[in-house]
């Protein structure tokens, strides 16, 4: 089974815009010290790529005490730009830099995300959700925005992997996508965010996506809920459930399962 599933069939292209959008409203003070032309283009969004390896270039103009916080917010608008033009493995030089410079940069740990996220790394893209998201909770008055969005773009990550693990016929690489999403989901609960995860996907969801991409999404719905049933026996008594839809009522789970495999 093959087909390419986009972020987007998840909600993720929006969350990133989220992300982005947060990083922009956060960053104002870094831009004291600029001149009003480049703080006007990086404030609005306007400055390009080349614009900001400028801006870089000349860093050593502005005062001494303001460059290590430019810099980072110069290298985290060269990484958004990057990720933009799908040049992930730069992007993820910039936040590997920026964490190197401060280990509690909400910003690079959000663009290691991503920029990990989009390149189909996510074992390391959630951990990198998971570290942003607990720098966040650190902060006296946590952005409740960055908080909604960073689990968004966490859960969906997770069910991501767990695609991933189903389409290459993996089991035990979509068991370990869908234990990330279970480990999270009581996380976001505590924080009262359960709201922002993603859902595998409603059944009238699943119905109007076209075949082979239901078929996945009908799996990843199934597994996801069977995992979530902690006690083994409920598990397969819920699993016989569902195999008696497919199969006629006289063979067992067994028979079924040892059908399938011979």
């Amino acid at each position: 089974m093959t087909t390419t599933l986009p972020h987007d069939a998840l909600g993720l292209d929006r969350v990133v815009d989220q992300l982005e959008s947060q990083f922009a409203q956060g960053n104002a003070a870094a831009l004291d010290g600029l001149s009003d032309d480049i703080a006007h283009k990086l404030a609005e969004g306007s400055a390009t790529l080349e614009d900001v390896e400028v801006y870089l270039g000349a860093i050593s103009e502005v005062p001494v005490s303001l460059q290590p916080l430019l810099s980072r917010y110069l290298r985290s608008v060269r990484g958004w730009l990057l990720v933009r033009k799908e040049r992930e493995q730069e992007a993820l030089a910039d936040a590997t830099a920026i964490i190197e410079s401060d280990v509690q940069s909400i910003d690079g740990w959000t663009l290691k995300a991503v920029a990990l996220l989009n390149s189909e790394r996510y074992p390391e893209a959630c951990e990198a959700f998971k570290t942003a998201f607990g720098v966040v909770e650190e902060e006296p008055s946590p952005n409740q925005e960055y908080r909604k969005a960073l689990i968004t773009g966490w859960s969906g990550c997770a069910l991501l992997w767990t695609l991933r693990g189903i389409l290459q016929e993996d089991l035990p690489e979509a068991e370990r996508g869908v234990h990330e999403y279970l480990k999270l989901k009581p996380l976001a609960s505590e924080v009262g965010l359960l709201g922002s995860v993603i859902t595998p996907a409603d059944k009238k969801a699943i119905k109007r996506m076209p075949k082979v991409q239901r078929e996945v999404f009908e799996e990843l719905e199934l597994m996801v809920r069977l995992l979530s049933i902690k006690n083994p026996f409920h598990r397969w008594r819920e699993f016989t459930k569902e195999i008696s839809k497919v199969w006629s009522a006289d063979v067992s789970a067994v028979d079924a399962i040892r059908e399938q495999r011979e």
